[in-house]
C-alpha cells in the first residue's frame, strides 16, 4: 500500500510533466493498492503471491533503468522533476524491495 500511495503522490507532477508517464504512475498505484486488496482477501494464493513478486519486481527494475544512463529504456523513462520527486522515488523503491521480501518470505510459508 505504501508503494501505492507514493505513486499516487507523484502522480500529478509526472501529469503536468510527462502526461503519459504520469497515467502510467496512476495506473501503477492503481494496480498497486487493488493487489494490495486482493491479498489481504487472499493471503494463501500461491499465484497471487507469484504475481506481487512479479510485479514488484519489474517496478523496481523499471525504476532502476530509468536512472541509469547510457541504458536505452533510460532515454525514454526520463523524466525531470524535483529533489522532493527524487525522496518520493527513493521511497517507493524502498517500499517495493521491502514487499517484495515479505512477498518472498510469504511464499516459502505458503511451501514449507
Amino acid at each position: 500500500m505504501v508503494a501505492a500511495q507514493v505513486h499516487a503522490w507523484a502522480a500529478p507532477e509526472h501529469l503536468s510533466l510527462q502526461p503519459l508517464l504520469g497515467v502510467g504512475f496512476l495506473v501503477t498505484a492503481f494496480l498497486q493498492g487493488a493487489y494490495a486488496a486482493a491479498l489481504m482477501s487472499r493471503a494463501d494464493s500461491v499465484w497471487l503471491i507469484r504475481l506481487g513478486l512479479a510485479g514488484n519486481l519489474v517496478l523496481i527494475l523499471l525504476g532502476l533503468a530509468s536512472h541509469t544512463s547510457g541504458n536505452p529504456l533510460a532515454v525514454w523513462l526520463a523524466h525531470q522533476h524535483t529533489p522532493a520527486s527524487d525522496l518520493l522515488e527513493q521511497m517507493a523503491l524502498v517500499a517495493e524491495a521491502a514487499t517484495l521480501a515479505g512477498l518472498a518470505h510469504l511464499l516459502t510459508l505458503r511451501r514449507g
